[in-house]
């Protein structure tokens, strides 16, 4: 359904990839470099994660990256398994939500 990310590819802005069983939503017109994949350290600029949405009150895991978030929205807490909500929209989810009392309260 999606493309893999490929190296040396030339992707459009608003271009869905496949990379490593997770999406990423192309967010400026790129050539792919090898040492550069989605999930690298700084390149959220570039590819940004995208979520599939939650069915029936499905609760999601929290990515870095993850934009659109907002009040009410549920993630589970990677590093300590906990379900969080949003206290406020969040626009590029970076800091775990154990970390940020001020955008998340534990459920």
């Amino acid at each position: 359904l999606f493309h893999a990310w490929t190296a040396g590819e030339s992707y459009k802005s608003g271009t869905v990839l496949r990379w490593t069983g997770r999406l990423y939503r192309v967010q400026q017109d790129i050539t792919a470099q090898t040492h550069q994949p989605p999930d690298a350290a700084g390149m959220l600029a570039v590819y940004a994660p995208v979520q599939p949405p939650a069915i029936d009150g499905q609760i999601l895991d929290w990515i870095s990256g993850e934009t659109g978030l907002t009040i009410g929205d549920k993630r589970r807490d990677p590093s300590d398994g906990n379900v969080y909500e949003a206290l406020q929209d969040v626009g590029a989810n970076v800091w775990e939500p154990h970390t940020v009392p001020a955008l998340w309260k534990l459920t």
